[in-house]
């Protein structure tokens, strides 16, 4: 038997009735994304609140543990025991700013709803076998780790797993410490290189921007920069299962194939050019028909500089090259001629400009 110690049912209280008098109408929000139902737009938002604080991520993850540990399968139903508690307090505002002079009965109900989900989780906790899947130390509270690197900057690190993550320049991975509530589950903004250690049990997870990214043990390449325009899961060895966050269906790779989302949200498997896609973790610079303003968003990222540039007058066709462990003089000497540029170093700052024409 699970013990339910008064330090989480208090726990449970302050999260429950903190999702309830803060979210507002966002439960109804949380039913959607659970359910796999959502819209890209609202899953992006519902992101966006885990990420503007960490009550924020506690009380999602308290939420969808209490969603799944329920023994009803069907959505329509569980929604139902949920919306029930939620009525009792629907005079409630949108922004949950209660007036003491006018509100009383409502707080009594919003406090007796609370009561009715604490029990709803006492009893899953107490109820032995695989409905209680909340114990006592995961109701502590959450730590969050998180590794980032700058322009220039590349980052090999180990995950309370032993997996292995190479970051990239400008990318961020965050991930709960020591994984102790049994989610082997990052989070991802930029590029990252995954070698993840084997564990059927305990499946790893990648979240990157639209792309949700499943594996039991594989070596994978994730990119997904906030405000690019796609991003993509290419896998070099092992069994990867991709989709996005709005529950689409799941498209399998294997070593070899990438899946790409696109602007329309749709989501694409195809080959890719290792030396292009994953060849940056090995000191290789690969451009395939790139334009103007990639490359020099590649070379800022790749180098650290900034660019200065007259931007009208430069050659901007599209660029194919790869480079090794190259300098950067290196490199922009062989992307003059394509580009027809004169360029200057001074510091960390690039000056291009476009070449001169003879009278």
């Amino acid at each position: 038997m699970v013990l339910f110690g008064k330090q989480v049912l208090l726990i449970l209280f302050a999260g429950s009735l903190s999702l309830i008098l803060y979210m507002g109408n966002k439960e109804e929000l949380l039913f959607k994304i659970l359910a796999g139902e959502a819209s890209e737009e609202e899953i992006h938002a519902c992101e966006e609140w885990r990420k503007e604080a960490v009550e924020n991520e506690q009380e999602f993850l308290l939420f969808e543990r209490l969603w799944k540990s329920s023994t009803v399968q069907h959505r329509p139903v569980k929604e139902k025991v949920w919306q029930s508690i939620y009525s009792e307090i629907s005079p409630l505002p949108s922004k949950a700013k209660l007036e003491v002079n006018d509100s009383r009965h409502v707080w009594w109900k919003a406090i007796a709803a609370v009561f009715v989900v604490v029990i709803i989780a006492g009893a899953l906790l107490l109820k032995p076998g695989p409905s209680a899947v909340l114990k006592t130390p995961e109701a502590e509270a959450i730590v969050w780790e998180s590794k980032s690197t700058s322009a220039g900057q590349k980052l090999t690190l180990s995950l309370p797993d032993g997996s292995l993550v190479k970051l990239n320049s400008r990318s961020q991975l965050r991930y709960q410490r020591g994984f102790k509530s049994g989610s082997r589950e990052v989070f991802l903004d930029g590029e990252a290189f995954f070698n993840v250690k084997s564990d059927t049990l305990h499946p790893f997870t990648v979240n990157a921007g639209g792309l949700r990214t499943r594996v039991l043990g594989t070596s994978f390449n994730v990119n997904s920069f906030s405000g690019a325009q796609q991003s993509s899961v290419a896998v070099v060895t092992g069994l990867v299962e991709v989709q996005t966050n709005y529950n689409s269906a799941l498209i399998k790779l294997h070593p070899s194939e990438m899946a790409v989302l696109q602007v329309d949200s749709s989501l694409v498997k195809t080959s890719y050019d290792a030396d292009i896609v994953i060849g940056w973790k090995e000191g290789r610079l690969g451009f395939e028909r790139a334009d103007f303003d990639e490359v020099i968003r590649e070379l800022s990222d790749w180098y650290g500089v900034h660019f200065v540039l007259d931007a009208y007058r430069i050659n901007k066709q599209r660029y194919t090259g790869s480079y090794v462990d190259e300098p950067l003089d290196r490199v922009l000497e062989g992307m003059a001629f394509t580009f027809q540029f004169d360029y200057s170093i001074r510091a960390d700052t690039v000056f291009l400009s476009a070449v001169k024409k003879p009278f």
